[in-house]
């Protein structure tokens, strides 16, 4: 391919560890925000974004090579902020941010920012034990599941799921790691390179990705974790299978697109068929283009 949260059920869902705090709410505009808060939105007109919130500093950066505008907040390491993205019943509280930004194409300004990315600690310290990491981040995906986010496969990708979909993600590490997995201290620990797990939600993907300090592994001593949560638009995933210039022209190249990026998948799962891995047929890829779900025929 080419270039590259918990919902009011009643309450607000949240869950806490270690001074980590994750919520999922309907965001209804945050009343009584400190300072150190901020509120983004896929599809939000840059100006309104920096209107909203004129003491963040935001810096700019006019015309990148690539088309782009840039809007930068960072937070100091000893006061770090909070994001609260909203996306309807799907919404996510960030806590101990250290900064986001936002991505504007400069040829489509009128579809506001796309994309957004977030890097924030697991607590205040910076310190963490590596058991209470991974259980951090296992109610953090399991709490997106819960209200509704679902795993998300690249097209081409053979469908998957729990104890195979790790299984082949040990051997194909772009593949990430699936969501509906729960990793045990061994495994989580046996990952020494960069993770993530991806999902999606309506128009929204979400791709969870942290790093840690490769040398502060031992188990019985705290690690140092940086977590990064990268919201696009599933537009922008579709696109993203396109030279930029032919990204003007997606929805007419998609068709022939997906059906391509199909048969790779369909070829893959025949080979693992016959290892004795278990296709996942129940898997629906999110709806991007409106003739979708586009099929491969006979």
């Amino acid at each position: 391919m080419v270039a590259l949260i918990s919902f009011l059920r009643n309450a607000v869902i949240i869950f806490l560890t270690l001074g980590m705090l994750f919520g999922c709410q309907q965001e209804k505009g945050h009343k009584n925000m400190t300072s150190n808060e901020i509120t983004i939105a896929l599809g939000t007109p840059t100006q309104e974004l920096i209107d909203k919130h004129p003491s963040k500093g935001y810096s700019r950066i006019d015309k990148q090579p690539a088309g782009l505008n840039f809007y930068k907040i960072n937070w100091n390491t000893n006061d770090r902020g909070t994001v609260h993205i909203n996306h309807g019943n799907h919404s996510l509280t960030i806590p101990y941010a250290t900064s986001v930004t936002g991505t504007e194409d400069t040829d489509r300004p009128e579809l506001g920012i796309q994309d957004f990315l977030i890097t924030a600690g697991l607590n205040s310290s910076g310190e963490i034990s590596h058991d209470d990491a991974l259980k951090t981040l296992s109610s953090l995906i399991s709490n997106l599941l819960d209200v509704g986010w679902k795993p998300l496969l690249w097209f081409d990708d053979p469908r998957l799921s729990g104890a195979e979909a790790f299984k082949y993600y040990q051997k194909n590490p772009s593949y990430g790691i699936p969501p509906d997995y729960r990793l045990c201290l061994d495994e989580w620990m046996a990952l020494r390179r960069s993770i993530r797990w991806r999902l999606f939600a309506g128009d929204a993907t979400l791709s969870i990705r942290f790093q840690r300090d490769s040398q502060r592994l031992d188990i019985e001593q705290p690690g140092s974790y940086l977590i990064s949560f990268n919201l696009s638009t599933t537009e922008k995933l579709a696109k993203n299978h396109f030279e930029q210039s032919e990204q003007n022209d997606w929805k007419a190249l998609w068709p022939d697109m997906i059906k391509s990026l199909k048969r790779q998948r369909y070829a893959k799962e025949a080979i693992l068929e016959e290892k004795g891995f278990t296709i996942n047929h129940d898997y629906q890829d999110p709806i991007i283009h409106p003739d979708d779900p586009i099929e491969v025929e006979d």
